[in-house]
């Protein structure tokens, strides 16, 4: 009887001593979430309240900077935790998460790709029954005025994306999917990255359901691709996109260094998202809902089944 041969993804993780427990996995990733966070959050509230009027009249540029900066003191921390664990105790190198040096750069620059064309879809859905309109707001902060900050500012999606990434689909889903199942590790990990995101603003439950949707299609990817590099490079795009190139809000925060559009949502917000930003309506839903049907259809293609 021919025996099932493991997904490369989960394969690479055994070059460890030993894998974390899938309990003190979700355990581990509240704790490093909120210990990581706490030194930047203090800087991220700073900025975002106690200087927020003199941030407002720097140039697209410095905010853009100020925003990696945030980024950096955010998440930077997340990502050594989570590599400080798998080098600790896990006894394993940082690439055994997914970040194998092979194709690196293919990889996220075709999910750079993938990432800009999901939103830009998700735009066009929300452009083609007239739910958002161009606005003006200050010159600076928009269009061609804007290009250096939203160039500077990418630096720093592509530091917040994958330390997500890292987190959830490179060291939770790997894990809990050697621990107990892959199909498991894809569903608690797609979970647990909708309930990070709980305490945004404007969180409503179709927000809650396309985080979980985008975790689940990450995930999925993640699978076919064997590797974290195509959804770092997705999710940073994602972002970027949706708060630096059209405008939006991004999961309910209005991010620095201006936009090249300033795009406003005038429709329903079950449809928009409202103040949430478009994640938060059933736009990406569809979009969502669409790529997760494709990534089936690609790891059938390839003959890697989920459900093991």
């Amino acid at each position: 009887m021919e025996t099932k041969k493991e997904n490369h993804f989960f394969e690479i993780a055994r070059i460890g001593k030993r894998i974390t427990p899938w309990w003190a996995v979700i355990v581990l990733s509240i704790v490093f979430l909120f210990v990581g966070q706490f030194p930047g959050g203090i800087l991220f509230y700073a900025v975002r309240y106690i200087w927020a009027d003199q941030v407002a009249e720097m140039s697209a540029t410095i905010q853009g900077l100020i925003q990696a900066v945030l980024f950096v003191a955010l998440y930077g921390p997340i990502a050594l935790l989570v590599w400080g664990w798998v080098a600790w105790y896990e006894k394993r190198p940082l690439w055994t998460l997914g970040l194998e040096v092979k194709s690196a750069l293919m990889k996220y620059g075709r999910g750079v790709l993938v990432g800009l064309l999901m939103f830009a879809v998700a735009v066009g859905l929300l452009a083609f029954p007239g739910y958002v309109t161009l606005e003006q707001g200050d010159p600076g902060l928009q269009g061609v005025a804007a290009l250096g900050g939203v160039l500077v500012v990418y630096l720093g999606w592509t530091l917040q994306g994958p330390t997500e990434e890292l987190l959830t689909r490179g060291w939770m889903l790997q894990a809990i999917g050697i621990r107990i199942r892959p199909w498991v590790g894809v569903l608690i990990s797609a979970s647990l990255f909708s309930v990070m995101h709980i305490l945004n603003e404007s969180f409503s439950w179709i927000a809650a359901l396309n985080i979980f949707l985008v975790g689940l299609f990450y995930a999925l990817f993640v699978l076919w691709e064997e590797g974290i590099w195509g959804v770092c490079g997705m999710h940073a795009a994602w972002n970027w996109a949706q708060g630096n190139v059209f405008g939006f809000r991004v999961s309910g925060t209005t991010t620095l260094g201006g936009s090249l559009l300033r795009l406003k949502s005038i429709g329903p917000e079950i449809f928009t998202g409202g103040a949430f930003g478009p994640e938060g309506g059933v736009a990406v839903t569809v979009i969502l809902l669409l790529s997760i049907l494709a990534t089936v259809w690609l790891l059938d293609r390839k003959n890697k089944p989920v459900l093991e």
